[in-house]
């Protein structure tokens, strides 16, 4: 099946919903105490006034920055506040304040990187991420065993700098080895720098020793991604039957495990598995390439070519730049003997499709066959798909002979498309055999034994018809050396020499 391909690229779409890290909050590093009621209050108002008044909050964010300016956990506290509604400037100002006073503060030091890694991830300034891991590195100059700190730096390096990332992720791994988040943030950066092969590892150890209630429903995916893009289905379907068990309404746990039972020839399990797409459980526009793809060839791996094809065409629908799947769904209407169809379908491949193979124009040219064949046929329409499939059957012989091979069935075909009378003798036909005859050669192998008998036994009552004994008797003889024990040959010589 020519556009069921399984690619890097293609495991992108197995996301079909937008999960988030359902990892625990990295610890702050810091505490929040309880501002002083009359604190709290003025600085409810500064956020109140921050559109309709601002030069009057400003005031008194001035008047609660002189009450708290000698109090660390209070700058803490209140920086804070304005941290959680995203004042950015105002937080800074509280971070800033806690500095002069204790530049050692570890507390003060983490609020500080807090405040400019939120205000990084906000505006996409790497500065600020800069910033934030100078404090943190700050921390960890006074205490390098402060894993708040560096989880905090995970966070900031793990996109911007993995290979750093990775370096916190050991030091923390060495003050607490029992630590399984750390498989996966290691899971984590590998999958962005999509090193599958490592990612699945480090993603397997996380799920072995982190408990099942604490399971991240991201990393999952991802690490289902990973073995996937190794084509390890059966362990997909293990690993993601699992998953399905936990997170029930995750589309892609339940693709994942369709996708697993057809590649293994599961067929039983697939018949179960598949009902995600035919039930319907999802939206439509939540389908795709990767669920209609398999869906097809697991209906046509059970003789279900109604469904197969129905499927063929919802994939076309979903992926209309995939010509290859109108070959497919040219063979489907072909099974179903809608040649027309099959005739229009094969049109639409070839207008498109860039690896187009010998077989190919093949099939295209049976597809003029049968169509040519439909009973109450006017004579004009079937000497038209006489003269197409005679082409196309030319083009299938013409692409195999140019990588060396001979395409005899196309050449079998090509002539019994031509053979559309029992009883008149037809020129069409008897050059087609003649041209057959010619690509046999002299082979004479099991495999176009059937073709060489038609073609003699054609060529033989051609002849004969058209009183030409001399050449219809030539033919018988061609026709036992290849075949000594052929009883018609041996019946048409004996007649013919009398």
């Amino acid at each position: 099946m020519k556009n069921f391909s399984f690619t890097t690229l293609a495991l992108a779409a197995l996301m079909a919903f937008g999960v988030s890290s359902a990892k625990a909050q990295i610890g702050k590093g810091y505490d929040v105490q309880p501002m002083a009621p009359e604190v709290a209050d003025m600085c409810n108002q500064v956020i109140d006034l921050q559109l309709e008044d601002p030069e009057k909050g400003n005031k008194i964010f001035s008047k609660v920055l002189k009450k708290v300016s000698k109090d660390k956990e209070q700058l803490i506290s209140v920086g804070d506040f304005f941290l959680d509604k995203k004042v950015y400037q105002v937080a800074k100002m509280c971070a800033d304040q806690c500095y002069k006073l204790d530049p050692k503060y570890i507390p003060g030091l983490m609020f500080a990187g807090l405040v400019n890694k939120s205000r990084g991830f906000a505006t996409g300034n790497e500065t600020f991420f800069g910033l934030a891991g100078q404090k943190y590195d700050e921390v960890l100059a006074i205490d390098s065993t402060n894993v708040d700190a560096l989880r905090q730096n995970v966070t900031i390096y793990k996109k911007i700098n993995p290979y750093t990332a990775v370096e916190f992720l050991k030091k923390i791994a060495a003050v607490n080895p029992s630590d399984y988040t750390v498989e996966q943030d290691l899971g984590d950066i590998d999958y962005d720098l999509k090193q599958y092969s490592t990612a699945r590892e480090h993603y397997k150890k996380y799920f072995e020793t982190c408990p099942q209630g604490e399971w991240d429903q991201l990393a999952a995916q991802n690490y289902a991604i990973c073995i996937s893009s190794a084509r390890d289905f059966a362990e997909l379907g293990d690993v993601c039957r699992g998953f399905s068990a936990k997170w029930n309404k995750d589309m892609v746990f339940k693709r994942m495990v369709f996708l697993s039972d057809v590649f293994t020839g599961e067929t039983e399990k697939a018949a179960e598995s598949v009902k995600y797409i035919t039930n319907q459980e999802y939206a439509d526009s939540l389908y795709g390439n990767l669920d209609y793809n398999p869906a097809m060839a697991y209906f046509k791996s059970i003789g279900d070519n109604e469904n197969a094809l129905k499927y063929a065409l919802k994939l076309i629908e979903v992926d209309p730049e995939n010509v290859n799947t109108w070959a497919e769904v040219a063979s489907l209407y072909l099974v179903n003997g809608q040649n027309d169809e099959a005739i229009e379908a094969y049109k639409k491949f070839f207008a498109g499709a860039k690896d187009i193979m010998p077989d190919d124009y093949y099939r295209f040219g049976r597809a003029y066959y049968s169509a040519s064949r439909a009973e109450g046929i006017t004579p004009e329409k079937q000497a038209q798909l006489i003269q197409e499939g005679d082409a196309a059957f030319q083009k299938a012989i013409e692409l195999d002979k140019a990588e060396g091979n001979d395409n005899y069935a196309a050449g079998f075909w090509r002539a019994r498309l031509h053979m559309t009378s029992q009883t008149t003798p037809q020129e069409e036909a008897k050059d087609a055999f003649l041209d057959l005859l010619a690509q046999l050669g002299e082979y004479n192998e099991d495999d176009v034994e059937a073709y060489r008998t038609t073609a003699y036994n054609y060529l033989v009552w051609f002849y004969a018809q058209n009183d030409d004994n001399e050449t219809a008797l030539k033919y018988a003889n061609e026709w036992l050396k290849f075949q000594p024990d052929n009883e018609t040959a041996a019946n048409y010589k004996s007649i013919l020499e009398q």
